[in-house]
């Protein structure tokens, strides 16, 4: 039998509001993210950034006061543990953003890299934040927590800036494009798969709530606000193929080939109706996901394939353990 860990996102709470501009209304959306840790592996999920949920727009114009209930299927992440594997632990980071003009392809990379970047620093610090937790070591925590969100989010809004055309990025510079805003992001660190409810708080502080996407590196200041969210952590025993994992390692890795595509179809429907400014930046991004993004996709979709028939020919049983790196500045 193994054990399937479902995290699920029930309620977004606007708490406190401010847009630019003196308003009191935002369009919120989420970019989650999960990473499932046992003694003998490391998975992440969503390995793909789909391009319907990039920038969901959970509420329109919402107000401090209202809620909205989140719903499928950017509400709930899964982990399957099979039976035997020991050190089960979860960790949840859910940035929240708000709607604004930044391109849909932009953002779609920028979510790409942010899934990209937290498997790698979230994997390599994973013994620091084991020990944090365990040892309640609230500083040590919160500084492991800080350089991973700084890591993070340099190669999120360089990846958004990487992806404007010369001529998106000089309306930015005269303020004739509005970025997304960035709120926060929550974390939860759940240390056995015991059931419970959580709430993330995400609260941005005063100032200017645009990306700076031309300091170097990017960096971002937060999006004056107070939002959270509650959510749920369930636990159900199933029965599954036990090389289910690498299955899902194929369909996620299928998954990414398909996203990349679809970018590469939106990116095309703009080029036809694009400024000549904007059409080197275009072709540009096309060419960058057709000879770079979708090769390497497609190299990992051969190798998630070579691990699911190696799963099939051993029947499962567990391979080496996963070697983690140490974390690195």
């Amino acid at each position: 039998m193994s054990v399937q860990a479902i995290v699920t996102l029930n309620t977004l709470t606007c708490i406190k509001e401010s847009d630019r501009g003196g308003s009191s209304h935002s369009e919120p959306y989420l970019w989650p993210f999960l990473a499932a840790v046992s003694s003998n592996s490391y998975e992440t999920t969503p390995t793909a950034a789909i391009l319907a949920e990039c920038r969901r727009i959970r509420k329109q114009e919402m107000k401090a006061g209202q809620s909205v209930s989140l719903d499928f299927p950017g509400n709930r992440l899964t982990a399957t543990y099979q039976d035997g594997q020991t050190g089960q632990a979860l960790i949840l980071i859910v940035a929240l953003l708000e709607a604004d003009d930044t391109p849909e392809h932009a953002i779609q990379a920028g979510y790409q890299a942010y899934l990209d970047e937290l498997k790698l620093r979230v994997g390599q610090n994973l013994l620091t934040l084991k020990e944090a937790v365990d040892t309640h070591d609230d500083a040590l925590l919160q500084q492991t927590i800080d350089a991973i969100k700084k890591q993070v989010s340099d190669k999120v809004f360089a990846t958004i800036k990487d992806n404007l055309s010369t001529w998106e990025k000089a309306q930015v510079a005269l303020g004739f494009l509005n970025n997304d805003d960035y709120v926060g992001a929550g974390f939860n660190y759940f240390g056995s798969l015991t059931p419970t409810g959580f709430t993330l708080d995400f609260q941005g502080d005063a100032g200017d709530p645009r990306i700076n996407i031309f300091s170097h590196p990017p960096q971002i200041t937060h999006f004056p606000a107070h939002f959270q969210v509650d959510g749920a952590l369930s636990v159900e025993t199933i029965t599954v193929d036990p090389c289910q994992w690498r299955i899902d390692g194929v369909h996620a890795a299928q998954a990414k080939i398909k996203a990349l595509q679809n970018m590469v179809m939106s990116l095309q429907q703009q080029l036809g109706h694009a400024t000549p400014q904007q059409k080197p930046g275009i072709i540009a991004a096309i060419k960058q996901i057709n000879e770079v993004q979708i090769p390497e996709a497609e190299k990992a979709l051969h190798r998630a394939e070579m691990a699911l028939r190696l799963c099939e020919t051993t029947g499962g049983l567990p391979q080496h353990p996963l070697p983690i790196e140490p974390a690195v500045a």
